[in-house]
């Protein structure tokens, strides 16, 4: 969740007095529980389950709801689709109790249209969920919302819009909707105390990105061609263009709609880009765009809404740690990475979180279209979805060689955890992100 890097209880609390201000919540499943509690169709088979609904009346859903099976394990994220398969909004749900109910909140409200039809989605966990067959087999409706009838209750691979459809079965997939205008919380953070560093656990919102207790000072986009310039707390509705050598970006927001947010131009040295909030705004670009760098280091940022989270082309000895790339966001004609490298050497992914909710590419692809690559770490890591979660590719313009992949906790793609075309791969220490259990991708 989103609520422009803040993640805090006060802020939540302020965004529901908000929201309350100016309409009642509804939802379409209220309280009700399913007759069946634990259903599986067998070891490590996990699906994408989800509803068709509409409102008589637009609005905006402000969250998204599931029911959660008592054996249910892993983690869940929710999805709003359009009725043609385009993704409206994601959200991971941070907090779950052990069964029951579960709500996230959208860091952007979805506008729906009176009388459209939309999908509502929620991943299942260790292979566990819920239903009531033929639940959705007749209309349901409270409040304004109401249940499409005819092939609903729909299923399909993980992080995919739902298609099909058994029995019309109810697997307790849900909105939370208003009818009225809901109003952001502020952007200016709450003085707490920053969270510790991560120490078990991957990143995700609450240990990347601007540290709570920062204040952040407006600004429009910028290019810095000063060597040695350190930019702090800053708020950038613009890009962020870096044309100098050891320049410092840190605990700023940069939010830019158009090709990247953050460009580190080439053959320069020595540039780190660290605690900072990167969104690609509409999508489609970069949220870092990286050309020609030695001694590169992007630490514990939160990187949003590009069609590639990262994107190198050409580096020597670059470190890239602790950072949370998701909600990847782009185009028809896009090209989806987590981070996507060319033409690199002596390169580290150390104990990052890359989410691609899409099944095309990957989590991490290592390229050769521009030159070879050679050296590559990828060591404790939390790596999810395209067609394969790494993509160590060879041929082109060059050769792989050199990779360790290590340690890592990872999902599998559509296809797979990892292709090898690069010479000289090792992979040890390998779990799947779902069932825990070793792999040998």
């Amino acid at each position: 969740m989103n609520a422009f890097r803040i993640k805090i209880s006060a802020l939540v609390i302020l965004a529901s007095a908000l929201v309350s201000a100016h309409a009642s919540d509804q939802t379409l499943f209220t309280t009700q529980t399913p007759k069946g509690l634990i259903n599986s169709d067998g070891a490590n088979v996990n699906y994408e389950l989800g509803m068709k609904f509409k409102s008589t009346v637009s609005g905006q859903v402000t969250a998204i709801r599931f029911y959660k099976s008592p054996s249910e394990t892993g983690t869940h994220t929710g999805h709003i689709y359009s009725a043609t398969g385009k993704q409206l909004a994601a959200v991971q749900f941070a907090t779950e109790t052990g069964s029951g109910w579960q709500q996230a909140a959208l860091s952007n409200p979805v506008a729906i249209t009176k009388g459209s039809q939309y999908v509502v989605s929620v991943n299942t966990g260790g292979t566990y969920y819920v239903d009531t067959i033929s639940g959705l087999a007749s209309l349901i409706s409270n409040g304004n919302l109401r249940s499409i009838v005819g092939n609903n209750g729909v299923f399909g691979p993980v992080g995919k819009m739902p298609t099909g459809s058994w029995n019309n079965s109810n697997y307790f997939r849900d909105v939370v909707f208003t009818t009225g205008t809901v109003t952001p919380p502020p952007p200016t953070p709450t003085p707490v105390p920053p969270p510790p560093p991560t120490t078990t656990g991957y990143p995700d919102s609450t240990n990347t990105g601007v540290p709570a207790g920062v204040t952040l000072k407006p600004s429009g986009g910028i290019t810095v061609t000063t060597n040695g310039a350190v930019i702090d707390a800053m708020d950038f509705n613009g890009s962020v263009n870096i044309d100098a050598d050891d320049v410092t970006l840190k605990r700023s927001r940069i939010v830019a709609g158009g090709y990247w947010a953050v460009n580190i131009l080439p053959n320069h040295k020595n540039v780190t880009v660290e605690d900072c909030y990167i969104d690609n705004g509409t999508g489609g670009g970069e949220g870092i765009q990286i050309q020609e760098q030695t001694n590169l280091q992007l630490l514990r940022n939160e990187i949003v809404h590009g069609a590639d989270g990262i994107s190198i082309g050409g580096a020597q000895t670059a470190l890239i740690q602790d950072n949370y790339i998701h909600d990847l966001r782009g185009t028809p004609d896009s090209h989806f990475d987590g981070v996507q490298t060319d033409s690199v050497h002596n390169l580290t992914f150390r104990h990052n979180t890359i989410i691609n909710q899409y099944d095309q590419t990957s989590a991490i692809m290592l390229g050769t279209d521009w030159g070879s690559y050679d050296g590559v770490v990828i060591d404790n890591n939390r790596l999810s979805g395209g067609d394969y979660t790494i993509y160590a590719a060879s041929g082109g313009a060059g050769t792989g060689n050199n990779v360790q992949v290590t340690n890592n906790r990872l999902g599998t793609g559509q296809y797979g955890y990892l292709v090898r075309e690069a010479t000289n791969i090792t992979a040890s220490g390998n779990v799947d992100d779902v069932s825990g259990k070793p792999i040998n991708p």
